[in-house]
């Protein structure tokens, strides 16, 4: 017979018998590993992902102007936050690999803090990829 469980505690579902805690206590038995099998469809790639990876002769040679001045000029807006006082044109020389990352750049025309802000905000800017290694452009950052 089930012994009765003290007060505030619930008896057990089952009864539990001498020797059952060794059956209880046993690590669960191994399963065997089944068998790998290919994957039949492929994975999914993000658009940007497979223009990136795309053949150079699937890629434009260069970014187009619109997308050029797309990306500039939203970074422009956001680097007018640099501007310290009466406004300014600063000259932005860019270097863009064909990734569409910044490579190298120089800011002209501005005050060395200044020119290290908007250095710091055409980092982020990104531009489709391309198949050329580099494309230079010239940018005028005008800060209000």
């Amino acid at each position: 017979p089930a012994a009765e469980a003290p007060a505030g505690i619930s008896p057990p579902d089952e009864e539990i018998r001498p020797g059952d805690e060794a059956k209880r206590a046993a690590p669960p038995a191994r399963r065997r590993p089944q068998a790998m099998t290919p994957r039949t469809t492929p994975p999914v790639v993000p658009a940007a992902t497979e223009a990136r990876t795309a053949a150079p002769e699937a890629l434009p040679p260069r970014p187009t102007r619109e997308a050029v001045v797309r990306a500039l000029s939203r970074a422009a807006d956001t680097a007018a936050a640099c501007r310290e006082g009466d406004s300014l044109t600063a000259w932005a020389h860019i270097t863009f690999r064909g990734s569409g990352a910044p490579a190298g750049l120089r800011v002209e025309g501005a005050p060395a803090d200044v020119s290290a802000c908007i250095a710091r905000t055409i980092r982020r800017v990104r531009l489709p990829p391309f198949a050329e290694q580099t494309f230079r452009v010239t940018y005028p950052f005008v800060l209000r």
